[in-house]
């Protein structure tokens, strides 16, 4: 069985060619830094570390004890907290003629609290899915394959986000993580 922080990522991704987040909406909590655990007892984890003076490197680590690294910043937008994430070091990747086909996207999560727990809010993709079938012009996007990519501009996905974060259609349920670490380094 899927790991819980494992499941929360691979439940929760609409991806987006853009980011959600401007230079004036980025906040820092150096609360972050640390270890977070769904359940202390199992592998997967998200290590928040930081990175210059304003974002985050973070690592997610599943359940296989296989990880990935997103650089990641803190934004608000009217009062509501976000995590934008977007794929690390694209060297990790296999080759550089391989690597010319991936396209990094930011992915949303929403951030209800930092303090004590974690607790966190993904993108639900299947919901979301059906609500665009109801109205496919409510933001800009494309169909990938199988996926839903956003188009949208940062200034559009802010207003989309102002409008819709509360919408139990955007955002899957709320899952808590417990800080085992306030030290990155010690897992």
């Amino acid at each position: 069985m899927l790991g819980v922080l494992a499941s929360i990522v691979l439940a929760g991704c609409i991806p987006s060619l853009h980011p959600l987040y401007t230079d004036k909406d980025v906040v820092y909590d150096a609360n972050l830094i640390g270890v977070w655990k769904g359940d202390p007892n199992k592998p997967d984890a998200w290590i928040f570390k930081q990175e210059g003076k304003d974002h985050y490197e973070l690592t997610v680590i599943d359940e296989k004890n296989k990880s990935g690294n997103f650089e990641t910043y803190l934004c608000k937008i009217d009062g509501q907290m976000f995590l934008d994430i977007f794929p690390g070091d694209p060297n990790l990747c296999q080759n550089d003629f391989y690597k010319a086909y991936l396209l990094p996207c930011h992915g949303f999560i929403k951030v209800n609290q930092v303090l004590g727990q974690l607790k966190l809010q993904m993108t639900n993709p299947d919901k979301f899915g059906d609500k665009l079938k109801e109205d496919p012009n409510m933001i800009k996007w494309e169909k990938a394959g199988d996926r839903i990519v956003l188009t949208a501009s940062t200034q559009q996905l802010q207003e989309f986000m102002r409008k819709n974060a509360q919408k139990d259609w955007l955002f899957g349920d709320e899952t808590k993580l417990s800080r085992v670490s306030d030290d990155p380094n010690k897992l």
